[in-house]
């Protein structure tokens, strides 16, 4: 074998592996924390993403909110690509989809208000703890209405009004029932279950009264919270003294 072949039998794996190296490097894209960075629009963008969405912002106009949320998205993925001109550019596109939402978001809270009024209320009654699942539909109801007033379709989302009242209103409602009442029903089940509508009937009767006080007064006027509380307490006094009666 010549001399001449054998040395290129030997150095073509070696500049195969460079090139592939140098070809890796080339090819190697920044992080998203290293674009955020970088361009300082991603990163302004990203907080006030972040702090529109803490106050609600995402609720009363989704669009808008989500058309900033996928310029953030667009920005950073140039940016990574070492485009960060564009990205700077993506960026601040990205503050006027967010000034437009809440533009827009004015208009949804006027339209809904009631509505917004409703689920403060539930949200007061602890409704996202206590019932998240039915609270979390609830949300996504109104965002679609809320999407209706951003597209100015003002009477469909109008029509959507008595539906998320009534929504919220049964949630309020529940919530506050789970509050207060909870612990004397599970109470009045212990104390049944102990055999006290047996051994100590008058004092399990009286607990069930009381704990049909509470409940119809909630029912029947909400903002008697503390009261409602006092009976729900005495019905929980009861329904132990009767099941420690029966035991």
């Amino acid at each position: 074998m010549q001399p001449t072949s054998l040395r290129r039998i030997l150095t073509t794996p070696v500049l195969l592996l460079l090139a592939t190296t140098l070809a890796c490097a080339g090819d190697k894209s920044l992080t998203r924390e290293e674009a955020t960075q970088r361009v300082d629009a991603i990163g302004r963008l990203s907080a006030e993403i972040e702090q529109a969405e803490g106050e609600g912002l995402a609720l009363l106009a989704p669009k808008g909110v989500a058309a900033a949320r996928s310029a953030l998205d667009d920005a950073v993925a140039t940016a990574r690509s070492g485009a960060l001109t564009d990205a700077e550019r993506l960026a601040e596109k990205g503050f006027g989809r967010l000034e437009q939402a809440r533009q827009d978001s004015k208009q949804s809270a006027a339209v809904l208000r009631e509505v917004l009024d409703g689920r403060q209320r539930a949200v007061a009654a602890g409704a996202p703890d206590l019932l998240p699942e039915r609270f979390k539909e609830l949300d996504g109801e109104l965002r679609e209405a809320a999407r209706l007033a951003e597209d100015g379709d003002i009477e469909d989302a109008q029509e959507a009004t008595p539906d998320l009242l009534r929504g919220y209103s049964a949630l309020e409602l529940e919530s506050l029932k789970v509050d207060a009442t909870d612990l004397a029903r599970a109470a009045i089940k212990a104390a049944r279950d102990a055999g006290a509508e047996r051994y100590a009937p008058d004092t399990f009767d009286r607990a069930e009264k009381e704990l049909n006080i509470a409940t119809g007064i909630l029912e029947t006027d909400r903002s008697r919270v503390d009261q409602a509380n006092v009976n729900a307490r005495k019905a929980t006094e009861l329904a132990n003294r009767s099941q420690f009666v029966a035991e």
